[in-house]
């Protein structure tokens, strides 16, 4: 079955999240496509999610890839991904955050979870984790992780950047998940 038949399927969240971290580990590779750091390109393609009630921006270059309950963006040389999930309104944020932390410990090593706390996505209640960790290739990553819940949909959230990556990716990030609107 393919990826998106899972999702369509309603594999699941941790299926999700399993799928995330394959993806997220194999993507930032060893981090020889790294830059030089530069300033942040400006918010210039927007991107929505009907699915989702998603909507946001993105600096020109960056890529999307869209299903039934998920969006993933990846900057112009992958070495950032973010991955959007939705599993509908079956938990809560905290739920979300530690299915998403679980997954990232059993596909990671060298896990380091930051305490984390009360914070807001889309508009939405939140919580959040970040986490340091090694990929398959042991190149150091920062792994942000939030959950949220709306009204109908409750959503996770996974932003991946190489820790000695490009200032400009974590900025891309940042600017993402800052300028995200959730409606759910």
């Amino acid at each position: 079955m393919t990826r998106r038949g899972y999702f369509a399927a309603g594999g699941g969240l941790l299926l999700a999240a399993v799928v995330v971290a394959i993806v997220l580990v194999t993507t930032l590779g060893s981090g020889a496509h790294a830059r030089k750091a530069s300033s942040s390109a400006p918010l210039a393609a927007s991107f929505s999610n009907p699915a989702l009630r998603l909507t946001g921006s993105a600096a020109l270059g960056w890529m999307f890839l869209r299903g039934p309950r998920f969006e993933e963006l990846r900057s112009p040389d992958a070495t950032a991904v973010i991955f959007i999930y939705s599993p509908g309104r079956s938990l809560t944020a905290s739920q979300l955050v530690a299915t998403g932390l679980a997954s990232i410990s059993a596909k990671y090593t060298g896990v380091s979870i930051a305490p984390g706390g009360e914070s807001s996505l889309g508009g939405l209640p939140a919580k959040s984790r970040v986490v340091s960790a090694l990929n398959a290739h042991r190149v150091p990553v920062r792994i942000l992780v939030i959950g949220a819940r709306g009204a109908h949909l409750n959503y996770l959230l996974e932003g991946v950047t190489a820790e000695r990556g490009p200032a400009q990716d974590l900025a891309g990030v940042q600017q993402i998940v800052q300028g995200l609107r959730l409606s759910g």
